[in-house]
């Protein structure tokens, strides 16, 4: 499914008990509401285990685009599926309030023993 009008492209691939949905473009006001009508129609597969939402492509997103995914993931809690966000780029990952991992050796395997 994709759509010119709107600057963004949806990719769905269905893998035994999960669905892949890749958005390629922003995710903003004018392209929110699309996704969020792909990843609620995959919710709706029979036997969905997880949906998998592939943003790499994705460099913008703004609240239309988090409020989106928040009611994706609401709607993914209620039929107990995961949720699973994959590939979020720095832009979207502030605009979802996520923080990247720090550096250094916080995040290092402690030493065995």
């Amino acid at each position: 499914m994709a759509s010119a009008a709107r600057d963004i492209g949806i990719e769905i691939a269905a893998r035994g008990g999960s669905v892949v949905v890749r958005v390629l473009g922003d995710l903003d006001l004018r392209t929110a509401p699309e996704m969020r009508i792909a990843v609620l129609a995959a919710l709706e597969r029979p036997g969905l285990e997880s949906v998998v939402v592939e943003l790499s492509a994705v460099r913008h997103m703004d609240n239309s685009g988090a409020r989106s995914l928040l009611e994706a993931w609401q709607a993914a809690q209620e039929r107990k599926a995961r949720f699973i966000l994959t590939g979020v780029r720095e832009g979207p990952r502030r605009a979802l309030g996520i923080m990247p991992r720090p550096a250094g050796p916080a995040t290092a395997a402690p030493a065995s023993v």
